[in-house]
C-alpha cells in the first residue's frame, strides 16, 4: 500500500486456511495496521450486515463477527 492514498478492502471467512472468525479478524486488522504504517489517507472495509440485527431471527457467526 506504499504511496497508496485511499485502499478498499473486504475480508473471507472462507479464504481462511483455519475458517474461524479469529483468523478472518487478525487479517482485517493486519490490513489495518499496514495502512497506516504505509499513510494510507482513506481506508475502507466493506463488511456485511448482521442477520440478528436485521430482524431474520437467527445469528450468523460468519457476517455478525464484520459487524462494527
Amino acid at each position: 500500500m506504499e504511496g497508496a492514498h485511499g485502499a478498499w478492502f473486504i475480508t473471507s471467512f472462507w479464504d481462511q486456511p483455519e475458517k474461524t472468525i479469529a483468523a478472518e479478524i487478525a487479517v482485517g486488522s493486519a490490513v489495518g495496521r499496514a495502512a497506516r504504517q504505509c499513510g494510507v489517507a482513506h481506508l475502507i472495509y466493506s463488511s456485511l450486515e448482521s442477520p440478528a440485527a436485521m430482524g431474520a431471527g437467527f445469528a450468523f457467526p460468519t457476517f455478525d463477527a464484520k459487524v462494527c
